[in-house]
């Protein structure tokens, strides 16, 4: 039974708040917990009571809601500077927290944009795939390429890359489409089949996908190695690998959407470490563009995210992306990154 502190805060929540992901009209019958409070893995609402948040509020997994570290981080860098623009500045933080970032890409990877959230992180892989082809003279090339049961963010241009029905749908005539390329789905692997079967007739569909709109297509973009959305969909790492050499023959980006990662580390409690560190610097180098891979970092209601894209000078397997500054006055972009709030609690944890 709801306490009468919970109880009154759920019902002004109601009145005031559209809770995201979310049916409202269940709310009428199962209020939303009114939190007051966290700590390590517990929520505690308005009443004291406590609840295992077994979901870690989706992205606090990693450190856990109030980690003392991080607040004093957050305390010390609000108490010398809260905020200051990138336009024509910079400073201490931003700058070696770019680095560290760019050092745990093995180098394949190299500066850095700071912009909000997830769904910017699609639509900046997005628009800088098209600049990167206008500027080498391809402006024809403005087509993307998804993957069926995708699912990429709830911004314009990313659902013009999700195919995700419940959250594309509502907002179909609004979207440019994409074309929806075969999963490499492995739950799709036939009776006698080895392990990259269902990999390799995806990567055969996709070929032929290209084979017919490679003049048009200016990047391939994919959730590498797991489609959460579609049911934790898992493929076989040497889509990867295949994936990449149909993008250098075709001439397309390839952007690699990680933002699926934190519900993974949810779920397996993994650790960025040994192995899994290797595997996760190849797959930097397998991308042109990564979007959103460090969000498994967030944690405190602060977003974490970045679109980084390779420079020309790290190619390492894979086909430069090259901006050159043009008439708009745009730099040499060669990594995005997307960030919100003091960038000198990252370099803390």
């Amino acid at each position: 039974m709801t306490a009468p502190h919970s109880q009154d805060l759920a019902a002004r929540s109601l009145r005031s708040v559209w809770h995201p992901c979310t049916q409202m009209r269940r709310h009428e019958s199962v209020p939303p917990i009114a939190v007051a409070r966290g700590h390590g893995p517990w929520l505690y609402d308005a009443d004291g009571r406590r609840y295992l948040d077994a979901i870690s509020s989706w992205w606090v997994n990693l450190f856990g809601h109030t980690n003392a570290r991080i607040n004093r981080a957050l305390i010390d860098q609000l108490e010398r500077l809260e905020h200051a623009m990138l336009a024509g500045f910079t400073h201490e933080p931003v700058v070696a927290l770019s680095e560290k970032l760019s050092a745990l890409t093995g180098h394949a990877l190299g500066r850095c944009f700071y912009a909000s959230d997830g769904a910017s992180a699609v639509e900046i892989a997005l628009k800088m795939s098209v600049h990167a082809c206008r500027n080498a003279g391809h402006a024809r090339k403005n087509e993307f390429i998804c993957l069926a049961g995708g699912y990429h963010g709830e911004t314009l241009g990313a659902l013009g890359v999700t195919d995700t029905a419940l959250f594309r749908a509502p907002y179909e005539a609004m979207l440019r489409p994409a074309h929806i390329a075969a999963s490499p789905d492995a739950r799709y692997t036939l009776p006698g089949e080895g392990p990259g079967a269902a990999a390799a007739r995806a990567l055969a569909d996709m070929e032929q996908l290209l084979q017919r709109r490679h003049g048009r297509i200016a990047a391939v973009i994919v959730e590498p190695l797991v489609q959460c959305a579609n049911g934790m969909a898992m493929h076989d790492a040497d889509y990867m690998a295949g994936l990449r050499a149909l993008c250098d023959t075709y001439g397309a980006h390839l952007i690699a959407d990680e933002n699926e990662w934190p519900q993974i580390k949810v779920a397996r409690g993994d650790r960025l470490t040994g192995k899994r560190r290797t595997r996760r610097q190849r797959e930097c180098r397998l991308s042109d563009i990564i979007a959103g891979i460090c969000k498994n970092l967030r944690t405190e209601g602060f977003d974490f995210f970045r679109c980084r894209a390779r420079p020309d000078e790290h190619a390492v397997a894979a086909r430069p992306v090259h901006f050159l500054d043009d008439e708009f006055g745009q730099p040499r972009q060669d990594v995005f990154e997307i960030f919100r709030n003091a960038a000198v609690v990252r370099l803390d944890v």
